[in-house]
């Protein structure tokens, strides 16, 4: 229930919950593994954040995740986010579905941090959450579809190399504000609104 302060935050296992109500400050890492993870706090590390949840990882928008290193969730279980996350020219990668319970920002920095979604993007209701990607030199790659089941509000890419999308891809809006290589579509694009696209190549 308070803050917490130390080098490192090390999780073997759980069966249950493990919860940060109060600023979580780490001069190197976390790496947790467990069933389910609650951040209703910031979370600054130095180093890398490593997620391996089987059950759900969940993070309300004062749980904000700021990593110097990589951010990866790699567990079995799926993620609820409200929180933003931001890392330094490094990774950001997620290997199982999102909700986002909030308009959620990500950014990998200025430098060359790729953004990989592994599985499904979606709102929690129909139009109600944004999410708003910065890649800097890096790319961003949707490996599943997004708006899967529940249509995004505004999907914003603020900066990337190159964009990649695999699947379906369902919003509101899909704006895109810069762009050095190639943006791609490889499956239908269903906007209720639409389309500002602005960078170098686009491919549907």
């Amino acid at each position: 229930e308070s803050t917490l302060a130390a080098k490192n935050f090390i999780q073997n296992a759980g069966t249950g919950t493990t919860q940060f109500d109060n600023a979580v400050t780490l001069s190197e890492g976390m790496d947790y593994n467990g069933t389910n993870l609650n951040l209703n706090a910031a979370l600054n590390a130095g180093t890398n954040v490593s997620i391996t949840n089987s059950g759900t990882f969940t993070t309300n928008a004062a749980g904000a995740i700021v990593a110097t290193g990589t951010f990866t969730q790699d567990g079995l279980g799926t993620s609820t986010l409200s929180g933003d996350i931001t890392t330094t020219n490094n990774n950001i990668s997620f290997g199982k579905a999102i909700t986002l319970s909030g308009d959620v920002a990500m950014s990998s920095g200025a430098g060359a941090g790729t953004m990989t979604f592994s599985d499904s993007i979606d709102a929690t209701g129909d139009h109600g959450q944004s999410l708003a990607l910065t890649a800097g030199t890096g790319d961003i790659n949707f490996d599943n579809a997004v708006g899967a089941t529940t249509d995004l509000k505004d999907i914003t890419i603020v900066s990337a190399k190159n964009v990649d999308t695999e699947s379906t891809l369902a919003a509101k809006n899909f704006i895109q504000n810069a762009g050095t290589g190639t943006t791609q579509f490889d499956n239908a694009v269903t906007l209720s609104e639409g389309m500002d696209y602005n960078g170098t190549n686009l491919n549907l």
